[in-house]
């Protein structure tokens, strides 16, 4: 190696070290608790039963249809799904970074997509999502049975399908439903 080259590769390593802070070889520590994102665990599922439930009742569905629950828990994105004959039921909570943007744009996508369909074209859904955002926060699409709501940086798509059952009573369970999860991933 040419002294040029060592001497080169010496100041990069100093300054590098510099840059870190130098000194202590101890490991850093904090003592602040990590705020854990919310989402959906195995227990939230489970304690959302009842409401997933009410919502298939208030649908127009059997309230003691049988149900398999999964859920998909992950820091940043998480899920309960509920299965049963006629049934099936889906929340995925989106806690990522630039979930409110995401909300506009499949916001903003679903009303491009539907100009020859007025049942693809999303609807405002008061009283669930943020009031002061477009469309209150949340919308529903009744072509494809889906609620889809912003609240803070939490990001809520929530699929509600009950054989029969009719658009407005369907959105209406999935509203209620939807405060439920807000309330328990709060």
């Amino acid at each position: 190696m040419s002294r040029l080259a060592a001497v080169t590769a010496a100041a990069v390593l100093a300054a590098l070290v510099a840059g870190c802070g130098g000194g202590s070889s101890a490991p850093a520590t904090s003592t602040a608790p990590t705020a854990r994102p919310p989402g959906l665990d195995a227990a939230a599922c489970r304690r959302l039963t009842p409401a997933v439930r009410a919502a298939i009742a208030q649908a127009g569905g059997r309230r003691r249809v049988p149900l398999r629950r999964s859920a998909q828990p992950s820091p940043r994105l998480s899920a309960c799904i509920y299965l049963g004959p006629g049934t099936q039921v889906t929340v995925h909570l989106d806690t990522a970074y630039r979930s409110r943007r995401r909300f506009f744009y499949r916001t903003d996508e679903a009303i491009q997509f539907s100009f020859d369909d007025p049942q693809r074209r999303p609807r405002a859904v008061p009283g669930v999502g943020d009031g002061n955002v477009e469309d209150r926060g949340a919308t529903w699409t009744p072509a494809s049975r889906e609620l889809l709501a912003i609240r803070g940086n939490r990001l809520l798509i929530l699929d509600l399908y009950v054989r029969g059952a009719g658009s407005e009573a369907s959105k209406l369970a999935a509203a209620r439903l939807a405060r439920r999860v807000y309330g328990l991933s709060a």
